[in-house]
């Protein structure tokens, strides 16, 4: 029942000196509608391999996890957490790759040639 008590949902955004600030609002049973606030370092960003497009879910990730976040209405996104995501970002990558089929070699038919049945033999009737 814990997660009907608090929810997050996104505002928007403002950028301030190489910083993105996202505005949430958070809806809780027992102070009703409070916003909160998550700023993150651009340029630590794009040094650990976090697209813009990340960056909301990721916020409202941390947001989630924090127990205080009833009383403290401003985060930090930290580089350990943006060190983490990536870290987590690429072993997944790696379990992908790894979990891929490995490719078949070419038969040298043409594709679809097995279904088809065998290319008639065509002559221009001279015995060439």
């Amino acid at each position: 029942m814990k997660e009907l008590e608090k929810r997050f949902r996104y505002v928007g955004f403002t950028e301030i000196q190489g910083s993105r600030v996202f505005t949430y609002q958070m809806v809780s049973v027992e102070r009703g509608k409070i916003e909160v606030s998550v700023t993150t370092n651009l340029a630590l960003a794009r040094l650990h391999k976090i697209s813009l497009q990340e960056l909301p879910l990721m916020c409202q990730s941390l947001l989630e996890e924090k127990e205080g976040a009833d009383t403290v209405n401003a985060y930090l996104l930290s580089e350990q957490d943006m060190r983490t995501h990536s870290q987590r970002l690429a072993e997944r990558a790696e379990r992908a790759r790894q979990g891929r089929q490995p490719k078949r070699p070419h038969s040298g038919q043409l594709p679809g040639a097995s279904w088809r049945g065998a290319a008639p033999i065509v002559t221009n009737g001279s015995g060439r």
